[in-house]
C-alpha cells in the first residue's frame, strides 16, 4: 500500500475515524489501534517481514518496561544498549549484508580464489528504517537522562562547593 493511492486513502479514513470517534478518547485502545493497524499497513506491503517488526517492538516493550522498573544505572545500561543492538542489528543485516558479501568475494577474487556465497536476494525493509528513526529521539533521550543522572552528583558538589547554592 502506497501513500499516494486510494488504498491507503480508504485505511487512513477508516482508522481516524476509529481512533477519533469510536474509541471513545481511551488512551489504551487508541493506542492499540495504532499499534494494530501499523501491523496491518506493514503487513500489506509484504506479510513476510511482518514477524521482523513484531520481534522488534516486543523486544523494545519489554526493555521499556524494565527500564522503568530498573534502578541501577549500570543494568539501566545494559538494556538500553540491547534495545539499540537489536534494532540496529536488523538495520545492518538487511542493509549491508550484499555490500559486505559482494566485497569479500571480491578482495579473495584477487587471490585467485573463488568463494561461492548466496547474497539475499530481498530488499531492506522498509518500516524496519522508519520504525528505527522513530525510536532515533528515545535512545537520544536515554542518552540525555544517563548523563544527567551520573553527572548531576558531581554538578551539584561543585555548585555547592563554589557557594552558588543556599
Amino acid at each position: 500500500m502506497l501513500f499516494n493511492s486510494i488504498d491507503f486513502a480508504i485505511f487512513l479514513s477508516i482508522i481516524f475515524i476509529l481512533y477519533w470517534f469510536v474509541t471513545n478518547k481511551n488512551l489504551r485502545l487508541q493506542n492499540l489501534l495504532i499499534v494494530i493497524s501499523s501491523y496491518i499497513f506493514y503487513g500489506w506491503w509484504d506479510w513476510r517481514f511482518l514477524s521482523l517488526i513484531l520481534f522488534s517492538t516486543i523486544i523494545d516493550y519489554f526493555i521499556g518496561i524494565k527500564l522503568s522498573k530498573q534502578e541501577y544505572q549500570t543494568k539501566r545500561k545494559i538494556l538500553l544498549w540491547t534495545s539499540i543492538f537489536v534494532n540496529l542489528g536488523f538495520l545492518g543485516f538487511f542493509k549491508y549484508y550484499n555490500f559486505f558479501l559482494d566485497n569479500f568475494i571480491t578482495a579473495f577474487s584477487f587471490f585467485g580464489t573463488e568463494i561461492n556465497a548466496n547474497s539475499l536476494n530481498i530488499i531492506l525493509p522498509v518500516g524496519i528504517r522508519h520504525f528505527q528513526k522513530a525510536l532515533k529521539p528515545l535512545y537520544l533521550q536515554g542518552f540525555y537522562c544517563i548523563f544527567i543522572v551520573t553527572k548531576t552528583p558531581k554538578m551539584t558538589y561543585n555548585v555547592k562547593k563554589r557557594g552558588f547554592q543556599k
